[in-house]
């Protein structure tokens, strides 16, 4: 279905909602900017918005399995949910080390897509252009099958009576049908990513606020990739970051979402929009009590470390654990190259400030935050 942008704008309905998702943002990210844990912060809130794109889609993701994957040292085989998760860590990843812009050109739109050769003609927002490598191969051995049950379910009316044993065959094999369909919803992905990208460049006379809800909004009426539901919030989060709405770090949408899901579905343009921004505003205000957390333990943790050798590690140790939500001995040893016997002498010094989530003897996790 087509989108319409509101207008005009009912700010009668909006006003209320647009004010609080701006003075919550602008607050946390005032409050990152002098922030001695800022960079422990921002890792932590990817995995966090990582684990919220999942639930949204109904799936859940254990925040010890998302960090251990991203470490390389899973205790148990991966899901596909874990796989998506992993993906959406990349790709916010992705877009914090880019250029603010990026994003919104075709080569960035390419790369946020997993397309490997975009075009290169010019920095406007516009879609890239069609791409067969994704669908150029279809499911041989779903095919195979089709054709199989074919030939059973013919054999069987044989020798039932119902019909001669003649090869009636198709002429057009089930392979390229399946071919045909996979490029028409290719065709039909990029008009929507086209006229998602014409919603955007709309919106560029509106306020920040107001343009990334409707973007996030179109997103999902357009569902241009629809493989990729959580990417909406992240273009919108990126959207806030480059009209300058946030300098310090990348909005957590899908975090706020969830944390604004509960209740009925708003209906209409107008209620959708509402819930959009109250979600930005909900996950500024989580990012804000995440902090005021992380920072209460930098201080905890910044008293252990009176008095210690100038050759201590414990202060990597530290500066690891309020990177990370969760940690292993395994993973500071690799990260601080010492012995896994010294990492547990150095977390025993830091407890109880540091505590085991775990209760287990092995493949213990460790975290620094409060209960």
């Amino acid at each position: 279905m087509p989108y319409v942008i509101v207008d005009p704008v009912p700010w009668r309905s909006l006003i209320g909602a647009f004010e609080r998702a701006e003075a919550t943002l602008a607050r946390l990210d005032e409050r990152l900017a002098g922030s001695p844990v800022a960079d422990g912060w921002r890792a932590r809130a990817d995995y966090s918005e990582a684990g919220a794109s999942l639930r949204l889609e109904g799936a859940l993701v254990p925040l010890e399995d998302l960090v251990l994957n991203d470490a390389a040292m899973d205790i148990r085989a991966p899901t596909a949910e874990l796989a998506r998760a992993a993906t959406v860590l990349a790709t916010r990843r992705l877009m914090i080390g880019a250029p603010a812009d990026e994003p919104f050109t075709p080569v960035g739109l390419a790369r946020l897509r997993g397309v490997a050769d975009p075009r290169r003609d010019g920095d406007r927002l516009e879609p890239v252009a069609p791409t067969r490598q994704r669908t150029a191969e279809p499911d041989v051995m779903a095919s195979l099958f089709a054709d199989l049950d074919a030939v059973l379910a013919r054999t069987t009316r044989h020798l039932a009576g119902e019909e001669p044993a003649v090869d009636d065959r198709p002429a057009a094999p089930a392979r390229d049908r399946s071919l045909r369909q996979a490029e028409a919803d290719d065709d039909d992905g990029e008009a929507a990513l086209a006229e998602w990208c014409d919603v955007v460049a709309a919106t560029g006379g509106q306020p920040a606020m107001l343009a990334a809800a409707v973007a996030v909004d179109a997103w999902t009426v357009l569902q241009p990739i629809p493989s990729r539901p959580w990417l909406g919030p992240l273009l919108g989060a990126a959207l806030l970051r480059r009209r300058g709405k946030t300098f310090n770090h990348l909005a957590c949408l899908n975090a706020g979402l969830l944390e604004g899901r509960r209740g009925p579905t708003p209906a209409g343009a107008t209620g959708r929009l509402v819930r959009i921004l109250d979600g930005i505003a909900a996950g500024a205000r989580i990012g804000l009590e995440d902090h005021d957390r992380l920072l209460l333990v930098h201080r905890r943790l910044a008293a252990r470390l009176a008095g210690r050798r100038k050759n201590s590690r414990m202060p990597d140790l530290v500066d690891f654990l309020l990177a990370k939500p969760i940690i292993t001995v395994a993973m500071a040893a690799a990260a601080l190259d010492i012995s896994p016997q010294a990492i547990q002498v150095l977390l025993a010094d830091l407890d109880p400030v540091v505590r085991d989530i775990t209760g287990r003897r092995r493949y213990r996790a460790f975290t620094a935050l409060p209960a």
